[in-house]
């Protein structure tokens, strides 16, 4: 069971980085959109401990109101909007923008299970870090289930 355990984790990894390519590739020029109206997707590192997995996330000039959190299985999704006096139009001229204002989202799938009611957050110096208590892995069990025939009855309607 642990390998195939890894093997699914392995698998929602890339095919979230598959699905992230994809929409800044049809969200880029096919679909119109600037990189500007695109939702910001702030980098993630995630890793494991012995008893834990930890995400952090880049979020330089955020406020713990601003960011929200939800997690289903091993999907975490991050979300929010970053804004303040640097994000509203002024009389600023900029000569270069790089710090992007706005919404961001940010999909992330765990390589392992992990118990988020017990999981810790704590904002600080720019990163969000999240810590998951693992949840024990289900031991592997073989059971053999008996297949038994049955027969059709004809029933005749009189």
């Amino acid at each position: 069971m642990h390998h195939r355990t890894e093997l699914q984790a392995e698998f929602e990894h890339v095919a979230s980085h598959i699905e992230r390519m994809w929409r800044r590739l049809t969200e880029g020029t096919l679909g119109g959109a600037t990189p500007a109206s695109r939702p910001l997707e702030p980098p993630v590192d995630v890793y494991e401990t012995d008893g834990s997995v930890v995400l952090v996330v880049e979020m330089a000039g955020l406020r713990d109101q601003q960011v929200r959190l939800d997690v289903s299985g091993r999907r975490v999704l991050i979300q929010g909007e970053r804004r303040g006096e640097a994000c509203e139009p002024g009389s600023r001229v900029y000569s270069q923008m790089e710090i992007r204002c706005g919404p961001f989202r940010r999909l992330v799938v765990l390589p392992a299970p992990v118990d988020a009611e017990r999981a810790r957050a704590s904002y600080d110096d720019g990163f969000l870090s999240i810590t998951f208590p693992k949840l024990p892995e289900a031991e592997e069990r073989s059971v053999r289930i008996q297949v038994r025939r049955t027969e059709l009855r004809r029933t005749s309607l009189e």
